[in-house]
């Protein structure tokens, strides 16, 4: 076996040899015919680590980068939330308002059905307390808007 320092051993009582294996011996460039496995393998591990750090250190630096970006993304979306939700708060008070003004007309057309009613009926005492109550409702309204 060649690179490799062996040991014949006997075993009692069969005579058979068997050869075990031991630590390889490394020629060193350096220390030629000195065993230097160990100091070798720890050199590549070295490397191997170093290689692997950096390795790493670049993969931490990409998900520093898309953290980053993550979160500049929900800023954006939280902005754009914060958007959507005053408009929404506009529209339901214009809603509000609106349904306000709705139900209002329908007061005064109501009335002013009433009065067209008891008019076609001859109902003028009826007519004119419909026409005061409408100038009432009318009143009040514009002193709500001033």
């Amino acid at each position: 076996m060649a690179g490799l320092f062996c040991e014949m051993l006997g075993r009692e009582g069969n005579g058979i040899g068997i050869a075990k294996q031991r630590t390889p011996l490394v020629q060193c460039k350096r220390h030629c015919g000195v065993r230097k496995h160990k100091r070798h393998s720890t050199r590549k591990l070295k490397t191997k680590i170093k290689a692997m750090i950096e390795r790493l250190r670049a993969e931490m630096m990409e998900i520093g980068e898309e953290q980053r970006c993550i979160k500049e993304g929900q800023n954006q979306v939280r902005k754009k939330y914060e958007e959507v939700e005053a408009e929404r708060e506009h529209i339901k008070r214009e809603t509000e308002v609106i349904a306000k003004q709705s139900a209002s007309i329908q007061v005064r057309l109501n009335l002013m059905f009433g009065i067209l009613k008891a008019r076609a009926q001859n109902d003028f005492v009826g007519a004119a307390q419909l026409t005061q109550s409408l100038r009432d409702l009318v009143r009040k309204q514009n002193e709500r808007m001033q």
